[in-house]
C-alpha cells in the first residue's frame, strides 16, 4: 500500500508541475495570469493526488480479478 501511496504521489507531483508549467505558458502568450490562491492550489493538489490513487486502486483491482479467472 505504501509503494501504491507514493506511486500516486510522484504521478500527481508530474501532473502538477505540468499544470504549472502550463499556467506559465498562458502567462506568456496572453500576458494574463488567473488568481488562483495557495488554498486553492492545495485543494487542487490534494483532489488530482484523490483521482490518482482511486486510478490506481482500481487498475490494481482489475488486474487482480484479471489474473484470478
Amino acid at each position: 500500500m505504501k509503494k501504491i501511496l507514493l506511486q500516486s504521489f510522484v504521478r500527481v507531483i508530474f501532473l502538477y508541475i505540468s499544470m504549472f508549467l502550463l499556467y506559465i505558458l498562458s502567462w506568456l502568450i496572453f500576458d494574463y495570469a488567473f488568481p488562483i490562491s495557495w488554498r486553492a492550489e492545495i485543494v487542487i493538489f490534494i483532489v488530482a493526488f484523490c483521482i490518482e490513487l482511486v486510478s490506481v486502486l482500481w487498475k490494481m483491482r482489475k488486474n487482480q480479478r484479471k489474473s484470478g479467472l
